[in-house]
């Protein structure tokens, strides 16, 4: 890859990786939000549960392979 490509790219990733945390952003408040319509129902807290599980996951995961991609590129 040309060094001249190298800040298209990075500019890519971080759009990216912005739009993501908008999603996971969206996700958060869905939860939350049925959480504040269902508080005792007990199968409803464990899907949000498992929910925010995945979400944590997937911020796990995306934070990871932002830093991983960002090493690749500075080095």
């Amino acid at each position: 890859m040309a060094n001249k490509n190298l800040p298209i790219l990075y500019e890519i990733i971080n759009w990216a990786m912005g739009l993501a945390a908008l999603v996971i952003l969206i996700m958060v408040l869905v939860q939350a939000f049925q959480l504040l319509l269902k508080p005792d129902s007990p199968d409803a807290m464990k899907k949000i549960k498992n929910s925010l599980l995945y979400i944590f996951i997937g911020i796990i995961v995306i934070g990871t392979g932002y830093i991983v991609t960002n090493f690749l590129i500075i080095n």
